[in-house]
């Protein structure tokens, strides 16, 4: 990822990377938005001002962030009287500090900051009537919590690492011990009447195989170093939706039963463009389906069986491919890029040297505009999902090269 070297972005990182390897969908969201936000913003920094906790009792490396004082939702103590513990009148009337970091509403509807609580100090508890995530950075205390009107008030240790989830109905607090606390927050920005939806939502998506399967390929998308994957990523978690139950239903053109997992075949296949350009008989048993589409991104799934060769062709669209399923071998040609290379050219080209890349579920990889690319499966058929970013409009370009740059590969792969 292009991330700064300020304290804070590497810690978001790190947290964020945590998050979404929760088994809680809820942690999970909260992870992938917060790489959304990282993949486009960067954090603030500023001059430290006059609220700046005390540099004996704050890390060297997050002194250069615009603290302010922090805003309090309960009551509050010290555990000890404030002429026992001998701190500066600051600290002992101004035992919070915090600072927001990142913010993206409208798409993202996230927003991050960090807060420093004073050594021996307690935040009683108090109801916060938000959505919000807190991840320990520094110092170990305790947590309090209370679910719901008739539960007893829990107590639980906390170390650094440790996260814990409040809903809007949650009671909670804390207390420090004889470090302070140092802390990331992160709060969901969407109304509170619509917290359970959002909850069911993420669940329902969580149970889906289908939907389940493209959560994990953004989350992972969303943590790669390049930036073109990364924004695939976040277009793709920022699409997922519970999908509704008429678009589950099999259609006359789904893959063969058997040849992919049952949930899968529930989806808006149709007869692949690779068919349908090419006509070529042996393309026919290919399928494609689009799953989500809006402006200028679009995102499917290709299903091709045991020993397809898919031959050379190219597109305007950049393209991801994600295997999900079955395993092959890739082509991409050495042309390719913007602006385009004359297509009369590229029919006229001899074998180049190119990336053959032996892909397994999981595996995922770029095709850059009018970057020639094909495939050859093996012994298993494949389940790919593809991502479009460009102009979507009219045939996308998309043309299959008279002069199929990738017929040696064809060879050499018929012969494994």
């Amino acid at each position: 990822m292009n991330f700064h070297d300020d304290p804070v972005t590497l810690e978001c990182k790190s947290a964020a990377q945590q998050w979404v390897q929760s088994k809680d969908p809820l942690i999970q969201d909260f992870g992938a938005r917060l790489l959304c936000l990282l993949s486009s913003k960067q954090v603030s920094l500023g001059t430290p001002g006059s609220y700046i906790p005390p540099r004996d009792l704050l890390p060297e490396e997050f002194e250069s962030y615009p603290w302010g004082p922090g805003i309090y939702r309960g009551g509050h103590e010290h555990l000890k009287p404030v002429d026992v513990l001998n701190f500066p009148a600051s600290l002992a009337s101004m035992p919070l500090r915090e600072f927001y970091a990142l913010e993206e509403a409208e798409t993202v509807g996230l927003r991050l900051g960090v807060f420093w609580a004073s050594p021996h100090w307690r935040y009683l508890p108090h109801a916060c009537a938000s959505l919000d995530l807190h991840h320990r950075l520094r110092g170990n205390g305790t947590y309090f919590t209370k679910k719901s009107q008739k539960s007893e008030l829990e107590f639980v240790p906390v170390a650094p690492g440790d996260v814990y989830l409040h809903l809007p109905s949650d009671v909670y607090g804390f207390e420090s011990g004889e470090e302070p606390l140092l802390n990331l927050w992160a709060e969901r920005i969407v109304d509170v009447q619509a917290v359970p939806r959002v909850i069911r939502d993420l669940q329902e998506l969580a149970d889906d195989p289908v939907t389940r399967a493209l959560t994990v390929a953004a989350h992972q998308w969303l943590q790669a170093e390049d930036q073109v994957v990364q924004l695939f990523g976040k277009k793709m978690k920022l699409f997922l939706r519970p999908r509704d139950e008429a678009i589950r239903q099999v259609p006359e053109a789904a893959p063969p039963q058997g040849k992919v997992a049952a949930e899968f075949r529930g989806c808006p296949w149709y007869p692949s463009l690779a068919y349908t350009n090419c006509m070529d008989p042996k393309l026919k048993p290919l399928r494609d389906c689009i799953l989500y589409e809006e402006g200028d991104t679009m995102f499917g799934m290709f299903f091709a069986p045991a020993g397809t060769y898919y031959p050379a062709h190219r597109h305007q669209p950049w393209e991801i491919y994600h295997v999900i399923e079955g395993d092959g071998l890739f082509f991409l040609g050495d042309d390719g890029g913007e602006p385009a290379q004359a297509l009369a050219e590229v029919d006229q080209m001899e074998a180049k040297p190119m990336s053959i890349l032996s892909s397994t579920p999981g595996s995922f990889w770029l095709h850059r505009p009018y970057q020639s690319h094909g495939m050859q499966l093996m012994d298993r058929p494949a389940l790919i999902l593809w991502g479009w970013i460009g102009d979507l409009s009219g045939d996308y370009d998309l043309r299959y090269l008279e002069k199929d740059i990738f017929q040696c590969c064809k060879r050499h792969a018929s012969r494994l």
